[in-house]
């Protein structure tokens, strides 16, 4: 029988990882594209090799849900990263059931996904769906797994409507809310720079983002100069936004953009000399992988809010950072380690029921009940009464050039506002 998962992890933590349970880097193709064209095969030829051996325990699978195409390709990437880890770690198996992942791409729409999704399932069950990026998809997905009677465990949904549009017990949230992290960022930013432009999404997501920024940094004394708003899915030239933003001098820009975006808005920022002049301000996603390490030199000196430090000392957070690094040549960003604690939250979960899945709700009763203590790399886990993974501070950095790229260094930590958030049905028990 193969060993627990728990006691795996648990182990990996007090030790180093040897060179066999780091994941071997697939030159170019990356473990994404791997499980896609597993998935792309046809359905016979899927399901047989995702069989077991005639003798042994059935394979436990998971449908994991993200785009191989489009703007968020490279999001999915480093969440399918972090599973790849978790799964080298966990040995591959829950119990002693072998883990298959079915990989479902979510890049073509949400009609395309649910294809994609009754595909995977029609001849043999998916245990638990995971992964997911973006409001839109969660929703989707999180009623067609509820009519399946499967959980649902989301990686990078942080839309704060998400699980608080409809209560959905048998759907998790791994990453958090991004509400309370834009109250707080704003709060923040407001005692650093008295003025500010802030740039964002043009689409009712980016308004609802950039306003729960602009209040709390309005609330704390900050003046908001302008406001610009970008077409979402373009690919901008953002010399001349920037340039215009400029124009009437306030002390920084904040924008919240993601992906090849915010590596351009780093790289024009400074390439065009407003770094000399004002800051660029904005969450973690706007200086991503991309924008510390392709455009190191532009992006050093950057100061923003991050709700994950790679180099934070903790055994859980050795254990995957080193193994990241091993594996792919870089420190893990946000996406990396969320899609990291998705799978661990999911593997640990299924151990704990012994492999055995017999409904979304239980599944998520379980995970509630499960011990992370020390397994997690962003520190304490737990769900709060909506089903999201709480989160409980945030650290402002600086990005400080080196030879490789750029590493983040901590300048201060910040308690993170509480995540409030009821969904309707508890909106109505509360008789509001």
């Amino acid at each position: 029988m193969r060993p627990h998962v728990h006691y795996a992890l648990i182990a990996a933590t007090i030790a180093p990882l040897t060179a066999a349970a780091v994941p071997a880097r697939a030159g170019p193709i990356e473990f994404l594209d791997r499980i896609a064209r597993f998935a792309e095969e046809t359905v016979e030829n899927t399901i047989s090799q995702a069989a077991g051996a005639p003798e042994g325990p059935p394979p436990f699978r998971i449908g994991l849900m993200l785009p191989k195409s489009g703007p968020q390709r490279e999001a999915a990437e480093r969440i399918a990263r972090g599973w790849e880890i978790a799964l080298a770690i966990s040995d591959n198996h829950v119990a002693d059931r072998p883990v298959r992942i079915i990989f479902g791409n979510t890049g073509k729409g949400p009609e395309r996904a649910l294809r994609a999704a009754a595909a995977m399932s029609k001849n043999r069950p998916i245990d638990v769906f995971a992964g997911v990026i973006g409001a839109n998809m969660a929703d989707t997905m999180a009623r067609y797994a509820g009519q399946l009677e499967k959980p649902l465990v989301l990686a990078g949904a942080v839309g704060e409507t998400v699980m608080s549009q409809a209560c959905y017990d048998h759907v998790a949230r791994t990453s958090f809310n991004i509400g309370p992290y834009q109250t707080t960022s704003g709060r923040f930013i407001a005692g650093k720079f008295k003025t500010l432009v802030t740039v964002g999404p043009d689409s009712k997501g980016g308004y609802r983002l950039i306003r729960r920024f602009a209040e709390a940094y309005r609330a704390a004394g900050g003046l908001i100069i302008e406001q610009a708003w970008a077409t979402v899915g373009r690919k901008y030239d953002w010399s001349a936004l920037l340039s215009r933003a400029a124009q009437n001098g306030p002390q920084a820009i904040y924008a919240f953009f993601g992906g090849r975006n915010a590596e351009r808005i780093v790289h024009q920022h400074s390439r065009i000399g407003l770094k000399e002049q004002m800051a660029l301000i904005g969450p973690e996603w706007l200086f991503g992988p991309r924008a510390l390490n392709r455009r190191s030199k532009h992006a050093a000196g950057a100061r923003f809010l991050t709700s994950y430090l790679p180099d934070q000392d903790t055994p859980a957070n050795r254990v995957f950072v080193d193994a990241y690094r091993k594996a792919h040549g870089e420190d893990p960003d946000a996406y990396a380690y969320m899609g990291y604690e998705n799978a661990l939250a999911a593997l640990l979960t299924a151990a704990d029921l012994n492999g055995q899945v017999h409904d979304g709700t239980a599944f998520i009763s379980a995970m509630k009940k499960v011990s992370f203590t020390g397994l997690m790399p962003r520190g304490p886990f737990g769900l709060n009464q909506t089903n999201s993974a709480f989160l409980s501070r945030l650290y402002w950095v600086e990005a400080v050039k080196t030879e490789s790229g750029n590493r983040l260094e901590r300048l201060t930590e910040i308690p993170i506002d509480p995540d409030t958030s009821v969904c309707k049905k508890q909106t109505a028990e509360n008789g509001n």
